[in-house]
């Protein structure tokens, strides 16, 4: 039987799923990150940077700061390589450029 909090969490969407294996939760654990590895480098550490920057900043520097990310992702080569492999319907092969 679940905890309610665990209900609460997943009818909030704090939660996607719920794993009890460790084999499961590795294999989604590995599936998860290579979904992450897919995109692009670039933005991928935008993302992170901002993620760790709205702990230490209040909102209105936090969304400033995503704004300068934004405007450095889309300078990016990548974003070209994105933006092709969408409209041809494939895959994007990042560069990290």
């Amino acid at each position: 039987m679940k905890h309610v909090a665990v209900d609460a969490a997943i009818a909030m969407g704090l939660v996607e799923e719920l794993l009890t294996d460790d084999a499961q939760a590795d294999e989604r654990a590995y599936a998860y990150a290579k979904k992450l590895a897919a995109h692009s480098p670039i933005a991928m550490q935008a993302v992170k940077a901002a993620v760790r920057a709205a702990l230490e900043m209040p909102l209105s520097a936090g969304i400033r700061y995503e704004n300068e990310l934004h405007v450095v992702c889309m300078q990016a080569k990548d974003r070209l390589e994105g933006i092709a492999a969408f409209q041809q319907k494939r895959s994007a092969e990042f560069k990290g450029q």
